[in-house]
């Protein structure tokens, strides 16, 4: 996309969903970049935008043309892999697999916008009409109101539109950042057959846990534990992943090098920094 020469953003009328929203959001904010403000329509699409690349449409037209900047989903045959505008949009924007691996959020939106919400409950394993009590926010459901109610954007709703699209995009620089960080610093130990993760390359004020999760659940699958920085203290955190069975810190709480162990046992920190034997001990001391 040259963000410079885009002149409009056509979007569909009505309720305002996650995905539209958030594709304008992006596309604004790399405009604004540009020191370019498209004008933001919601209404259906007419040829002529359609055939202008200089006017981009999103979830509406019934075309996906990524050379005339048209992305929409809806003609996609339902067996299809999910896929919603938005993935469309990133795509466009080369920034599609960073944002898949560092958005959480991202996988369900395609999801829940192209296959509907029993697929959604179906995959996560709750009732159909339960999904949206998983899924509200109340922050997401006044902005897509807001959202829905203008036939064009204020200017008000695009300087909103413009400081999320922003936001995430620096959020995204930095995670893809973070996960260099961690592929050149991780370490592992077995405890009792058991992988721990050692990520204590990010001190405590660098936000250590940022992207971690994300990292070992690609990584390291099987990991029962991380052990980092803590952003809070001088020490040492010790967290238990996935709820395993085979850790529990609140074994340790007695434990004179602990400052806190949680009741139930899915998290523990360190007094002061200490060597690794002592952590490995109290790993041990922790195992099942």
């Amino acid at each position: 996309m040259n963000y410079n020469e885009i002149t409009k953003i056509v979007t569909h009328p009505g309720h305002a969903h996650r995905d539209d929203f958030l594709s304008v959001c992006f596309v604004l904010a790399l405009c604004s970049q540009e020191k370019n403000i498209p004008i933001v329509e919601r209404r259906d699409a007419t040829s002529s935008d359609l055939n202008d690349p200089s006017v981009i449409v999103i979830d509406v037209g019934e075309k996906y043309q990524p050379e005339l900047n048209n992305f929409d989903h809806h003609q996609f045959d339902r067996n299809s892999d999910p896929v919603c505008a938005l993935t469309l949009v990133l795509q466009k924007m080369t920034i599609y697999e960073e944002a898949n691996r560092g958005f959480r959020w991202l996988n369900v939106t395609e999801k829940f916008d192209s296959k509907g919400p029993f697929y959604v409950a179906n995959e996560i394993g709750i009732e159909w009409n339960k999904i949206s009590d998983a899924t509200f926010s109340p922050i997401e459901e006044v902005i897509l109101h807001m959202f829905s109610k203008l036939k064009k954007n204020t200017k008000t709703m695009s300087k909103l539109m413009i400081t999320i699209g922003n936001e995430l995009l620096n959020t995204l620089e930095q995670f893809t950042g973070r996960w260099q960080q961690l592929s050149d610093s991780i370490t592992t130990s077995l405890v009792y057959g058991n992988e721990v993760v050692f990520s204590l390359g990010i001190l405590g004020d660098n936000d250590p846990s940022f992207a971690l999760n994300a990292y070992v659940a690609e990584n390291y699958p099987n990991a029962v534990a991380t052990i980092t920085h803590d952003d809070r203290g001088e020490g040492y955190c010790l967290f238990r992943l996935n709820d395993s069975p085979k850790i529990d810190f609140s074994k340790i709480e007695k434990d004179e090098r602990i400052l806190f162990a949680h009741k139930n046992g899915f998290v523990a920190k360190t007094h002061d920094k200490l060597e690794s034997t002592d952590i490995l001990e109290l790993l041990e001391k922790s195992s099942k």
